[in-house]
């Protein structure tokens, strides 16, 4: 596998589902913008990442990763191979994520619950009142 850093915005609401052995897992796409230089200049492409984060992180971080969030995700990257309706073969970029970062402004992150972002307030004491197994990251 190849472990690779992507940043983009989720394409659509992350799915938490139940699977076999009470394991967790939180299902996402990731679209990429790029540009190509063409002929007649540069046009924009999108590669879409199906991504997958496994157990609690996963569980948690669910319910804040919405459509047009965008995100930073780390992960080893792997290809899926199919058959289109058409016959013809095709293929989708996956991403089993190992780190994933909510992007936005500070006003985003204001409204959001306080462990959907990572900690910037540096001279914050920190807080007694949480279980290590309800952190989301």
């Amino acid at each position: 596998m190849k472990q690779i850093t992507i940043g983009g915005k989720l394409g659509r609401d992350a799915e938490l589902k139940h699977v076999g052995g009470g394991s967790e897992l939180c299902a996402f796409s990731v679209a990429v913008d790029h540009r190509v230089k063409t002929r007649g200049g540069w046009e924009k492409h999108t590669l879409w990442f199906d991504c997958a984060l496994w157990g609690k992180r996963g569980e948690a971080l669910a319910p804040h990763l919405m459509k047009g969030t965008s995100v930073t995700v780390t992960g080893d990257l792997g290809v899926n191979e199919f058959t289109r309706k058409n016959g013809e073969p095709g293929f989708s970029l996956t991403l089993k994520v190992d780190n994933l970062t909510l992007m936005g402004s500070k006003q985003d992150r204001q409204q959001a619950p306080p462990a959907a972002y990572p900690d910037t307030d540096h001279g914050a004491t920190p807080s007694a009142d949480y279980d290590n197994d309800d952190i989301p990251f």
